[in-house]
């Protein structure tokens, strides 16, 4: 977590993980719930558009929800 983004990696059998290794995501406008922190496993809901950038980047954020181990 820095300055208004994530830095997120796809676990292993994750769809996105064929589209990129990393992931920014803009938290921008969002109230993170406790638990997200650097090593946790989230979930994060968007609109499916993906910039290919490096990290790649998602838009339209609207839930980021921390997962179970």
């Amino acid at each position: 977590v820095s300055e208004g983004y994530l830095l997120v990696e796809p676990v292993e059998g994750d769809a996105m993980l064929a589209t990129a290794d990393r992931i920014l995501v803009s938290v921008s406008g969002l109230t993170l719930p406790d638990g997200v922190a650097e090593g946790a496993v989230v979930a994060i809901t968007f609109d499916g558009f993906v910039r290919e950038s490096y990290p790649a980047q998602i838009s339209g954020v609207t839930e980021i929800v921390p997962v179970g181990d």
